[in-house]
């Protein structure tokens, strides 16, 4: 239930799109892409379970999976998608919209593509960007991938005596101990047109809100 509530908090905060699939129009299509993100961050630890030792940051990784989506086809609309990625670990939605600083097709039949996007989430901005192919023939882009890197909000710990004891960080330049500092998060990205999904999209019987559940 806790699950279904944030799905439903952050879909109405970028605005449901979802919402136009669910009375589909003849002849009208809609666009799903599988989405997947593996980064590089920190998490919380503890030196031990007593409340006086420290919470300290260590190396880890954050696995995301989710879609790109829009109810309509065509380029203008994938460069206004939403992004609902899925942290399965720590039970986190992130969603938020690209945007494209460009996207070319390129290639001695201009078959290949390019681009780089920032997306900005609740939990941090990324840039992300990439090589992929392109149908000319469609006028669409079929998938992407790459290098993505942004930031995290700092980390916590579970102690002994407390729940969410933040971690501690030394900014360079200062070495003064401070809890409220983000985390680094960078990795790698890919999105693949999903034909399949597009379609039960566009005929209202599947909407993105279930991807994190499935």
């Amino acid at each position: 239930m806790k699950k279904l509530m944030m799905i439903a908090a952050a879909m109405t905060i970028v605005g449901g799109a979802y919402a136009q699939c669910s009375d589909p129009v003849e002849g009208t299509c809609s666009q799903v892409y599988d989405f997947k993100a593996s980064l590089k961050t920190t998490v919380g630890k503890a030196a031990s379970g007593d409340c006086e030792d420290l919470c300290y940051r260590a190396k880890s990784s954050v696995s995301l999976k989710g879609y790109l989506y829009d109810c309509e086809c065509g380029c203008d609309a994938f460069m206004t998608a939403t992004l609902l990625a899925y942290d399965k670990k720590a039970d986190e939605v992130y969603v938020g919209v690209p945007v494209w600083a460009f996207l070319n097709a390129i290639g001695k039949n201009s078959t290949d593509a390019e681009g780089l996007f920032d997306v900005a989430f609740a939990q941090g901005t990324f840039t992300a960007g990439g090589f992929g192919t392109f149908d000319g023939k469609l006028g669409m882009l079929k998938s992407i991938s790459g290098n993505i890197v942004g930031s995290l909000p700092g980390p916590a710990c579970e102690v002994s005596c407390a729940d969410g004891e933040p971690t501690v960080a030394y900014p360079a330049c200062d070495f003064a101990s401070d809890y409220d500092v983000a985390t680094v998060a960078y990795g790698t990205f890919s999105l693949k047109y999903n034909k399949s999904l597009s379609a039960k999209y566009s005929a209202g019987t599947w909407v993105p809100e279930w991807a994190p559940v499935l």
